[in-house]
């Protein structure tokens, strides 16, 4: 009896247990959710649990939230229901999970405090931490393991975000999971905001095979994701095999209620479909796969995409590709097959990835493409946690079509690198077209092509490579101040390399060469015109602001053209020096066909604007029959030639700002030249003159005024313009104001010899830019046998001497002499004409007078002579003559008086100087008898 009511108390108080701890376990169980909840890292926790049944368990509220990176997730569940039976509970395996409502909101997370702690960890712990390794890959060669539920019913799930980008902006979700002997299936409908619905099923039909399959829910048929994996034992290890196919354009409206894309993915087409196989190790987890040494793997890929258009970028984008790859848990070794990657429009001033040249490329939408020529193969590792991939092969990059402004290639035959650094790249490159309108513009042509080939390779932030001997600039028009160069076309002689490091701007040029086959520059005041011109390049570098370099330059053939004239042809020897802040220039001009050598230094500094000019040249002999001052111009317009001596000279020109004026305008701020001529030969019109020697020395004073540095000297042997004129010597200085047409000069100390007499004037004092100036010559000593001897007239001779003086006024058109003066010297003279008889003849049957005048010239002693001139304006001369004596031969007759007047122009005159003949003529029409 006792022993029964021990009993009855025992199962009394196990059934109150039972009672109270059912009473009690909403509250227990709600502690107990929170509390591991928490533990996990959530907040705002609150869990209402209903009390069980023997069939099942409610979960009727919950709601929790967990900070991510940059967004704060709100998760709220209702009405959770856990059914199972009594013996499903010891199994610890539930019949049903039925989820009816489940809504997540991710909201914009406050900003985390800079410096705040956080759970850190190896890689390696990450990937013991992972889900996936509680399975092992002999799990899942032995089917899909055994889930703790039956079945799984989604009611519906919500996700919804604040912000308006970002992944799972407003998804729905509804669905179900069973699990059955034949395997796991399942199967969720997809749907977002305003979009059609997509299917998501999972199978597992055997104890090996996996497979997911998404679908459109209206045409079931025509997977758009299909994903298929066997794995299955072969003893020692596990082989898994595997394929997917995804239909991209029907994808991409499925991925967009996902991850919003940014472009119209209406009209986006293309597939890729892919297949692998490998082995591992039965034992090694799922989520260490990828991490054991031990895992291989290979597999096949192919790929087309289609895109309409990317917003702003480009359009009519097409990526294909097939290859395969193979790899281990260190290394992915891969091969691209040979064809079109990559086929594009592409508007380039809008692509971010060529913002640093954008301001260069053509606008509008430009062809772009990328080729394999051949087989692509390349690796990937990561071994020592250092992430590594090289790839070989030609990979070409084409910008451009045949119609656009310029074009692009360039093959990539290597690349390699590490981690996020720049590659390492190793390729050749092509360049076709006109440069960019900026460097044009900075160029000051009007355009400018190109055709460059050469090799590149590029490592971390530096560019190195080299332009090869094919390669080409023509330039149209390249205006350096009031003068335009070209058209021209630069040949690449000799390969040029080149190195460019980015951070700094920095560039190098090494020695190279480069040619042009002719050349032109012209301005207002002609062309110059080269035949062939050799550039040698020893050295160039610098940066985008600053730079230097040095070389020499071989100009052919330069010659001046002015109308239709031109220099004869010259050949340049120019060697150049450039600093960065002081260019320098050493010239060497040698004319081709005549000896003439002329010598400049240039040295111009860019800091000051200063610049400094040395220019000589050597002595130059003319020489009749080998070299004359006409043949420096074709034709010679100009109404003199030098035909012998020689003549030398230098010149000194300076440059700079103004510092004494507010506007610093660069220009000649000083200039300084010599001459020197010994005994030059020069036939001016029908002048002779020879034995010309001089040395003239100027300097500028200002801007615009030219003055000579002393007097000069100048000295003629001799000067025949009809009457030779001989021992002529003067000084000469003056200045010239720029302003002014001409100079003003002073002559001073004139002397020459002439008619056996001396010609002398003190000089004067000219501005020929204020015509008229007046100055007075001084005969001596002038012998009358040399004047009458220039007729060459038979039977004429006179002794005596004259001396006189001439007034000279030069006007602005003519020369006019006005009360010039000759008179014989005391005692006189004798004048004898012996007409022939032919001559007498005709002279007295003319007129009867005669006779006696030419009885009394064939020995006319003569006391007085004297010559008034006039020379007037229009180059007439006019000469009044008076003669007194007697013959006396003819003793009965008494004196003679003669009195001429004689008009002649006065080139002609001095051309033939017939004096007598204009006597004889005069005598003839006015003889008067006293």
């Amino acid at each position: 009896m006792k022993g029964l009511c021990k009993l009855k108390v025992l199962g009394g108080t196990c059934v109150a247990a039972m009672v109270g701890f059912w009473l009690a376990f909403p509250w227990i169980a709600e502690t107990g959710v929170e509390w591991w909840l928490h533990q996990q890292g959530y907040e705002d926790v609150s869990i209402s649990i209903g009390r069980p049944s023997w069939k099942s368990l409610s979960l009727l509220d919950a709601r929790f939230s967990h900070e991510l990176s940059q967004e704060k997730a709100v998760i709220h569940i209702q009405d959770l229901s856990l059914e199972y039976g009594v013996l499903g509970i010891f199994s610890r395996r539930i019949n049903r999970v039925v989820l009816p409502k489940v809504s997540i909101l991710f909201r914009r997370s406050a900003e985390r405090v800079a410096g705040s702690t956080g759970t850190t960890g190896t890689l390696e712990e990450d990937i013991d931490e992972t889900p996936l390794n509680v399975l092992t890959l002999s799990d899942l060669a032995h089917g899909f393991p055994v889930l703790p539920f039956g079945e799984f019913l989604l009611g519906e799930l919500v996700v919804s975000r604040e912000e308006a980008t970002g992944p799972l902006r407003n998804v729905s979700a509804t669905g179900s999971m069973r699990q059955r002997e034949e395997g796991l299936f399942a199967e969720f409908t997809l749907q977002g905001e305003g979009t059609q619905s997509y299917v998501l099923r999972i199978t597992d039909l055997t104890t090996q095979i996996l497979s997911v399959q998404l679908e459109h829910q209206a045409q079931p048929r025509k997977p758009i994701a299909y994903w298929r994996s066997e794995a299955y034992s072969t003893g020692s290890e596990i082989r898994i095999r595997g394929q997917i196919e995804l239909d991209l354009g029907r994808m991409a409206p499925f991925l967009a209620i996902i991850v919003p894309m940014g472009t119209n993915l209406q009209h986006v087409a293309g597939r890729v479909q892919a297949s692998w196989a490998g082995t591992a190790p039965p034992a090694t987890p799922l989520g260490s796969v990828w991490h054991n040494e031990s895992t291989k793997f290979e597999g096949t890929v192919q790929g087309q995409l289609r895109l309409p258009e990317v917003r702003g970028v480009g359009k009519d984008v097409v990526l294909s590709a097939a290859g395969r790859f193979s790899g281990n848990s260190e290394q992915i070794d891969w091969v691209i097959n040979q064809g079109t990657l990559l086929s594009a429009a592409v508007d380039g001033k809008r692509a971010g990835v060529l913002l640093s040249i954008r301001r260069e490329l053509p606008a509008g939408l430009q062809p772009v493409r990328v080729d394999a020529d051949a087989e692509i193969t390349g690796e990937l590792s990561w071994r020592r946690s250092s992430v590594r991939y090289s790839m070989d092969g030609p990979l070409t990059l084409a910008f451009g079509a045949a119609a656009s402004p310029w074009r692009l290639r360039f093959t990539m035959t290597h690349a390699d690198g590490s981690g996020i650094a720049t590659p390492h790249v190793r390729g050749r490159f092509q360049f076709d077209g006109d440069l960019p309108p900026p460097l044009v513009l900075a160029l000051s042509a009007k355009d400018v092509t190109a055709d460059l080939r050469g090799a590149l390779e590029m490592e971390g932030d530096r560019m190195k490579g080299r332009i090869e001997t094919s390669s080409t600039v023509a330039i149209t028009d390249l205006s350096v101040n009031e003068f335009v160069v070209g058209p021209a076309k630069i040949d690449l002689t000799e390969e040029l390399p080149f190195t460019v490091h980015f951070p700094s701007g920095q560039w190098h040029l090494d020695s190279s060469g480069f040619s042009l086959d002719a050349l032109e520059v012209r301005s207002n005041a002609g062309r110059l015109r080269a035949d062939g011109i050799l550039i040698r390049l020893e050295s160039a570098g610098g940066t985008a602001s600053v730079m230097g370099a040095r070389g020499t330059t071989t100009i052919r053939g330069l010659k001046g053209i002015a109308g239709q004239q031109s220099t004869p042809a010259a050949d340049l020897a120019l060697r150049f020096v450039f600093d960065g802040s002081t260019a320098k220039a050493e010239i060497e001009a040698r004319f081709q066909a005549i000896p003439v050598v002329a010598v400049a230094v240039v040295q111009h500094q860019l800091g000051t604007q200063r610049g400094t000019l040395h220019l000589t040249a050597s002595p130059i002999t003319f020489d009749r029959s080998a070299f004359r001052l006409r043949q420096v111009m074709t034709p010679w317009r100009y109404p003199f030639d030098v035909t012998e001596g020689t003549a030398s000279g230098s010149v000194d020109v300076t440059w700079g700002p103004d510092q004494d004026r507010s506007d610093p305008h660069v220009g000649l701020r000083s200039a300084s030249g010599e001459i020197t001529l010994d005994r030059l030969a020069v036939q001016y019109r029908d002048t002779q003159i020879s034995g010309l020697s001089t040395t003239v020395a100027v300097r500028s004073e200002g801007r615009e005024r030219l003055v000579t540095v002393r007097p000069a000297i100048l000295t003629i042997g001799s000067l025949n313009p009809g009457v030779e004129v001989t021992n002529m010597s003067f000084t000469v200085e003056g200045e010239w104001n720029q302003q002014e047409p001409w100079p003003l000069i002073e002559v001073r100390d004139v002397k020459c010899e002439l008619l056996g007499g001396v010609v002398t004037s003190q000089g004067v004092r000219a501005n020929l830019s204020r015509l008229p100036f007046s100055f007075t010559l001084l005969a001596r000593h002038l012998d009358l046998q040399k004047i009458l001897s220039l007729e060459q007239q038979k039977g004429l001779e006179g002794s005596g001497i004259l001396d006189g003086v001439i007034p000279v006024t030069v006007g602005v058109r003519d020369v006019t002499v006005k009360d010039g003066q000759l008179e014989a010297r005391p005692p006189g003279g004798v004048i004898r004409y012996r007409a022939s008889a032919d001559a007498a003849r005709t002279i007295t049957q003319s007129n009867a007078n005669m006779e006696l005048v030419l009885q009394a010239l064939n020995n006319f002693h003569y006391n007085v002579l004297q010559i008034g001139a006039q020379y007037a304006e229009g180059g007439t001369l006019n000469l009044m003559a008076r003669m007194e004596g007697k013959n006396p031969d003819m003793k009965k007759s008494p004196p003679f008086h003669f009195n001429l007047s004689v008009q002649e122009n006065i080139p002609a005159l001095m051309k033939s100087l017939r004096l007598v003949q204009e006597i004889e003529e005069s005598v003839q029409k006015k003889f008067v008898r006293p």
